[in-house]
């Protein structure tokens, strides 16, 4: 499969089951499917994939990314999901989408409401919008089979993670398909409401691996159009450790060296994945 132009290899497993879940959410069953791995192992390309194919498959797509600078903002990761098809939504389709027990979402996104019946109206306010949130989910997906992706979860606000953790739960006879990408929650200071959520028997994490040095070499030889010598292929897996962000940029420093990736230039290789690694603290992949 090519993704965005470039080849996404040895991910086929992963595509299948993002596959199987946005299949099973057309069908009636959702699922929150968390891809997990380390910057730069190719989590962001997944997402954005599970998003293009969703759509091809008729689902209603809607995208959010966390952001270091952004997690303080209660509900930010929400917001970037709902706010726009409900500003967009005519005043009809409005009030339809925030109908019942969806209205305790509706100051969120500062958009008006229906009246509150009274078995809502005893909701403790901690959990109403919680609760609501989940039925804006629930009309959306009754509209069209619903997919959420969501990048970059490990900083999103700890509000927004609390409502995954909710929506993760009860998915199962939605349809509705949650594809979320995640490093993973550190034990010191990861997130416990991040960790609690990918130890919850509802939530199927699959753990990312990298590279091999065969699809390094294979990346390689598509970047270069020609022919990889074993020995230089391996120096390459060895010096990024498969990862494909690592992959791409030492490729990169390779063909502005105007290195011949052959093994004679495999002493070269050892110092150019520097710059890369300098630039994995802002990868979001």
């Amino acid at each position: 499969m090519v993704d965005g132009g470039q080849a996404l290899l040895e991910r086929d497993a992963a595509l299948a089951r993002i596959d199987q879940c946005l299949r099973d959410a057309i069908a009636g069953a959702g699922s929150l499917l968390l891809l997990e791995g380390p910057a730069g192992i190719g989590k962001t390309r997944l997402v954005v994939a599970a998003g293009q194919h969703g759509r091809e498959l008729g689902l209603t797509a809607l995208s959010a990314r966390g952001s270091e600078l952004e997690r303080d903002f209660a509900y930010g990761l929400v917001r970037q999901l709902f706010e726009a098809p409900l500003v967009a939504a005519s005043p009809l389709e409005r009030a339809d989408l925030l109908s019942g027990a969806a209205g305790h979402a509706a100051t969120l996104f500062g958009v008006a409401a229906g009246r509150d019946d009274i078995a809502d109206a005893l909701l403790d306010p901690s959990f109403a919008i919680l609760h609501g949130l989940y039925w804006l989910c629930a009309n959306l997906g009754r509209r069209t089979p619903l997919l959420l992706c969501i990048d970059d979860v490990h900083w999103a606000d700890q509000a927004s993670l609390r409502f995954l953790h909710y929506l993760g739960r009860r998915l199962q006879e939605l349809p509705i398909a949650v594809v979320a990408a995640t490093r993973p929650a550190g034990p010191v200071d990861g997130s416990p409401l991040l960790a609690a959520l990918a130890a919850d028997p509802s939530v199927e994490v699959l753990e990312l691996a990298p590279l091999s040095q065969q699809a390094v070499a294979e990346l390689m030889g598509l970047a270069f159009g020609t022919d990889v010598e074993p020995a230089f292929a391996a120096a390459c897996h060895e010096v990024t450790g498969g990862v494909p962000f690592l992959v791409r940029e030492l490729l990169r420093t390779i063909a502005e060296e105007r290195i011949e990736p052959t093994s004679a230039a495999c002493s070269r290789v050892a110092g150019l994945p520097r710059r890369a690694r300098s630039r994995t603290r802002s990868c979001t992949g």
